[in-house]
């Protein structure tokens, strides 16, 4: 059930109807938010349920364990990863390791085993995460177990961010079940506000470049230069972050309108000084969680550089692979990890600063990295990327001319997003301290008119559906 289909609407309708009767008493809340975020769920994945539910309970069961049998605590954690990561496995991986094994034994005259071709339960990537947090954090002392079950699975199956997060730690979101929490007026406005803007993220320049980026990648044969295929991977880095990003405004909106509070998941991350500044604003609930489960148990003293790296390369590898089942995927952990060493190595964003012009060009670098490697992440085979990088190596300026004509909205959307990126970048200096005082002023009196506005966009500028890119994840 996409947030943007008639189905949605209906349901959200359903659920605000009955919402203010049913969060007065604890039981009744949790009774309601589990039955309403199954029925979402089931909608499309009834057939995935006793995977949400029966991974889930492992997990409610082994926090329990831990409290009452603490001398068997490590045993009770390794299960609740098995059973998350075992399913995980299964579901995402399954033909993965069969196409590497296949590759493998076929030197050797092997009869190639067949695929599963499983489909990929909703969600899966995003609720095993926020799961295996929960049991990690009673493991290290830092969450009590969840003594109801009904409070577990409101949880862990809330509609909002089921499908595509933000992941939410237990730490963050479970003691905002415990009290009937009412939004405000303000509350109710930020949500529209971020309702809004997600719709417009999602619905105008999303689904609008989506058509150049797929005519592109899906094409039977690459063609077309430098000043092309950089442009294609920018449609692409930005279609992939309005994407997920208005996805994830909409989703902390509607969470405003149920009194609840969802992390920032992307904080305007074109325009970034360095790449580590990039990352720490894209897919932040993602980047934070590797940070504190994989990063830190692994680079242990921080202090010590060469394991920091070779944490810092593990991590990045892993989100390249928590993201897809290729190896497309993992050299995009890989890309990542590079650029990232680099940067950490030499202090190169710190030095060329220094220089006139220094702030644009490191900027321009961290873009362009980020940039590129997006034709890793969408190209789906490592054929496919190759090929594309060395048709990214040929000079085709000519296409200088013929591309604004091709594309004149999809680079006046792009443009749009890019220059807020910056705005938002710079927004902390001095020079627009007067425009952020007039804003703030003002907004009051012209925000009505301006989501009026982005609404009359959103009905009249839709581009063609697209199911959300990180659904398939």
């Amino acid at each position: 059930m996409d947030f943007d289909s008639l189905e949605f609407f209906v349901f959200l309708g359903l659920f605000f109807l009955f919402w203010p009767l049913a969060r007065r008493n604890n039981t009744v809340r949790w009774t309601f938010l589990v039955a309403m975020s199954l029925g979402f769920y089931a909608w499309g994945y009834w057939r995935y349920l006793p995977v949400l539910l029966g991974t889930g309970l492992v997990d409610y069961l082994s926090a329990l364990g831990m409290e009452r049998w603490p001398h068997q605590k490590k045993k009770l954690l390794w299960a609740s990863m098995a059973a998350n990561l075992g399913m995980l496995g299964f579901f995402k991986y399954s033909d993965f390791f069969l196409m590497n094994l296949n590759t493998v034994t076929a030197l050797f005259g092997v009869k190639p085993l067949p695929y599963l071709h499983l489909e990929l339960p909703l969600g899966i990537s995003f609720y095993t995460f926020e799961s295996m947090s929960y049991t990690i954090d009673v493991y290290r002392g830092r969450f009590k177990p969840i003594r109801n079950v009904l409070k577990f699975y409101a949880f862990l199956s809330l509609f909002i961010r089921l499908a595509a997060g933000p992941i939410v730690r237990a730490a963050q979101f479970i003691p905002q079940l415990d009290e009937p929490r009412r939004p405000n007026t303000v509350a109710l406005w930020v949500g529209l506000r971020l309702i809004v803007y997600g719709f417009v993220k999602k619905l105008v320049i999303a689904d609008n470049i989506a058509e150049a980026v797929d005519a592109s990648f899906n094409a039977l044969h690459v063609s077309g230069g430098t000043l092309h295929w950089t442009m294609i991977a920018l449609f692409t880095a930005v279609q992939i972050y309005c994407d997920f990003s208005g996805y994830s405004d909409i989703a902390r909106g509607l969470g405003k309108w149920m009194g609840f509070d969802l992390p920032v998941n992307f904080n305007h991350p074109f325009g970034a000084a360095t790449i580590t500044k990039a990352w720490m604003r894209w897919h932040m609930s993602l980047v934070s969680w590797l940070r504190d489960y994989v990063y830190y148990p692994l680079a242990g003293n921080l202090r010590n550089e060469t394991k920091n790296n070779i944490a810092m390369s593990v991590t990045m590898l892993a989100s390249g692979f928590w993201h897809g089942a290729s190896w497309t995927f993992v050299i995009w952990g890989a890309w990542n990890a590079f650029f990232l060493w680099i940067e950490r190595a030499t202090k190169w964003p710190d030095r060329v600063r220094r220089f006139p012009g220094g702030g644009i060009f490191r900027s321009v670098v961290t873009a362009l990295t980020m940039i590129y490697g997006a034709i890793w992440f969408r190209a789906g085979h490592v054929d496919r990327a190759t090929e594309i990088f060395v048709h990214l190596l040929s000079p085709d300026f000519g296409s200088l001319l013929s591309l604004p004509k091709q594309y004149p909205f999809e680079l006046l959307l792009v443009a749009f997003v890019v220059s807020r990126g910056i705005y938002f970048q710079s927004a902390t200096g001095t020079k627009f301290k007067a425009f952020r005082t007039l804003r703030a002023k003002t907004r009051f009196y012209t925000e009505p008119f301006e989501l009026a506005a982005l609404i009359a966009i959103i009905v009249f500028l839709r581009g063609p559906g697209h199911a959300f890119v990180y659904f398939q994840f």
